[in-house]
């Protein structure tokens, strides 16, 4: 069985907490530190929705979404309008689930379980929004919410403490694996080194002729030249 080395291990590690660091930061760090700059308040819809009405209407679009491995497929990207109060101060925005549908400017997002069939992927959409409009629907009543500009959250769970610590516990762990990885090629190159030290060629004996002593090392430099 062939002996494992410790310079394609320490490189493998590397390059893995790489990895992980790079997808924590954009996975939960970015995520959470774009949350944070939100504010409470409360919201209230515009306007009284009808969800089929709603997503047979102009305001909803569709959008595609990756459902596989060459695989893409369709969703309805609805924003449900909202509005927004703090310290009585209002403004009008619209509602989003989490950072993700954000990101694709849609109240719900199918990006993380989008299936092969569009009209499966119409009706969790329209599920997910009927919920939605059932429990916060009633234009007379307000509930906590968040909001930053016209963008509106009403379930909220980002904290700058989470993005810190996804950002500096791998972080710590890289940095580590970077420094086993530096460690273990100069110790690989001090061996070099030493090798290369002892076996340099010493220089040439000559025995000593009618009990003369034997010439120096720049007696025979000498005679080289």
């Amino acid at each position: 069985m062939p002996s494992l080395n410790p310079r394609s291990i320490s490189t493998a590690v590397l390059v893995l907490s790489g990895l992980v660091w790079i997808i924590f930061i954009f996975t939960t760090g970015v995520p959470n530190f774009y949350g944070a700059s939100f504010v409470n308040g409360t919201c209230v819809f515009e306007r009284t929705i009808s969800v089929d009405t709603f997503l047979a209407s102009d305001s909803t679009r569709m959008k595609d979404c990756q459902c596989g491995k060459n695989c893409r497929n369709w969703f309805p990207c609805a924003r449900l309008p909202g509005i927004f109060t703090r310290e009585g101060l209002t403004s009008r925005g619209h509602f989003y689930s989490d950072y993700t549908a954000i990101q694709e400017d849609c109240t719900f997002e199918m990006v993380n379980s989008c299936a092969h069939s569009a009209t499966y992927n119409y009706a969790q959409i329209r599920e997910e929004m009927t919920d939605f409009v059932k429990e916060y629907g009633d234009v007379n009543t307000s509930f906590p919410c968040w909001g930053k500009g016209d963008e509106l959250l009403w379930r909220y769970n980002y904290t700058a403490e989470k993005g810190y610590l996804s950002v500096i516990l791998p972080g710590v762990a890289f940095l580590g694996a970077l420094g086993v990885w530096v460690a273990i090629r100069r110790d690989r190159w001090c061996r070099r080194e030493e090798v290369t030290t002892v076996t340099s060629e010493p220089p040439p004996y000559y025995p000593p002729a009618n009990g003369d002593l034997p010439p120096s090392y720049t007696d025979v430099v000498e005679s080289r030249l």
